[in-house]
């Protein structure tokens, strides 16, 4: 390949067989010819202009902005994708950290402060929670409190948590760790 387009181009193409569109009908459809469409798929020549990516996208069904995107991290410098990759692997590992920290972590705190106990403070003393996520909190600490055993208190947490919808949970886990050191600063 003459240049490193391969993201843009292979989403090109993936596209355009995704609409079940030949080369010749999506170069006539984005106002370029069937031979330069075949060189960009093929990663020969970098992404065109942002218009013509933009024409192309519409052509073939595909997002403007996720190919306008693919477009300029494929001509941005080398070194700056290199740099990408080390932030998106980076990042990989810090969502899988906070996977373990959702999954291990935070469970084992709540089981740990939550059983019943003698002056336990209460979660969310003083804080006002959404009714739904007051609720949802309730049965996490409603097992806390029952459960003499942390892998099972671990397991249900997850099921709980695994039954919501990804944008209650976010608001779960994003809410518990507050909850939860709000709490251990009221521990005598």
């Amino acid at each position: 390949m003459g240049t490193d387009a391969t993201g843009f181009a292979e989403a090109l193409v993936a596209a355009r067989r995704a609409a079940g569109l030949s080369q010749a009908e999506s170069a006539r459809r984005a106002g370029v010819t069937p031979a330069y469409l075949s060189m960009v798929e093929r990663g020969l020549r970098p992404p065109p202009s942002d218009e013509a990516v933009a024409r192309l996208a519409d052509a073939v069904g595909a997002s403007r902005v996720e190919m306008l995107s693919l477009a300029h991290l494929t001509r941005a410098p080398a070194d700056l994708r290199d740099r990408m990759a080390r932030l998106n692997a980076r990042l990989s590992r810090q969502r899988a950290m906070w996977r373990g920290y959702d999954e291990e972590i935070l469970p084992f705190t709540i089981w740990s402060l939550f059983r019943v106990r003698p002056g336990t403070p209460r979660l969310a003393r003083g804080r006002k929670l959404p009714a739904g996520l007051a609720g949802i909190l309730g049965r996490i600490l409603d097992r806390a409190r029952a459960l003499a055993s942390f892998g099972r208190f671990r397991r249900e947490t997850a099921q709980i948590l695994g039954s919501l919808p990804s944008r209650e949970r976010r608001e779960v886990l994003r809410e518990l760790p507050k909850l939860v050191a709000s709490a251990t600063r009221r521990l005598p």
